[in-house]
């Protein structure tokens, strides 16, 4: 399957903002076999505009999926997984984003593809890594790891690395910094992470502090820059 992807066409973007009308199209056609055919067309004209609409559909599907093979073997290879079932996800969500595409506003079909079949491609790789479980707090916490949970390159001026920094003393630095945080910061990125209860979900943070879901990830987004900032002096 991945090599016969390799050889299928490209669109340009007026065939896209073409192919996208005639999609369009037919899904009022379709729409209106349902309602009732009005008095300007004929149901056999309807049922054309229809299949027009489905071959559209089809073919601008096809002329993406070389755009889905490419990253589905970029995870693929990196996580040395099986490209052809990363390749599914990467085409549920091409599918999903040929759903979504507004062409009216100028942008390329890819602007909004590629980060949704990046970010499918990705959640596969780790959801078969970390043998099934979820794959959206594994992530969660091995981004933590990366940008909060690492002390800085240089505690005093005296210190040359952290490469001898052993895990009690990574321990010792996280603490130090959920100290510096505000209490609600703090609280967030506890029950976030699960360092003092189970994982909780924005929605149960939001309705435990009395705040919207979309408060909830700003104060933790804010709070893990300000543990990961280098220049934030530690605590005593």
């Amino acid at each position: 399957m991945m090599a016969n992807v390799r050889s299928m066409p490209l669109l340009t973007s007026d065939e896209e903002v073409r192919l996208a009308q005639a999609i369009e199209a037919g899904l009022y056609a379709e729409h209106l076999l349902v309602a009732g055919c009005p008095d300007y067309a004929t149901t056999s004209e309807l049922w054309t505009v229809r299949a027009e609409g489905k071959a559209a559909w089809t073919e601008f599907f096809h002329g993406n999926l070389r755009l889905a093979a490419h990253i589905a073997n970029r995870w693929a290879s990196r996580f040395r997984l099986e490209a052809d079932d990363i390749m599914q996800e990467c085409c549920l969500a091409l599918g999903s984003s040929l759903m979504s595409w507004d062409w009216t506003r100028g942008t390329r079909f890819s602007t909004l593809a590629w980060p949704r079949m990046m970010f499918a491609a990705e959640s596969a790789c780790w959801q078969r890594r970390s043998g099934g479980q979820s794959p959206v707090w594994w992530m969660r916490a091995k981004s933590a790891d990366r940008r909060a949970w690492s002390p800085p390159r240089h505690l005093t001026d005296q210190d040359e690395t952290t490469s001898r920094t052993d895990h009690d003393d990574r321990t010792t630095i996280v603490q130090r910094r959920l100290a510096l945080l505000e209490d609600r910061e703090r609280i967030v990125i506890e029950r976030r992470f699960g360092l003092q209860d189970p994982v909780a979900t924005y929605t149960q943070l939001a309705k435990d502090l009395d705040v919207s879901p979309r408060t909830i990830k700003r104060m933790e987004e804010r709070a893990l820059a300000a543990m990961a900032s280098d220049r934030q002096p530690l605590a005593a």
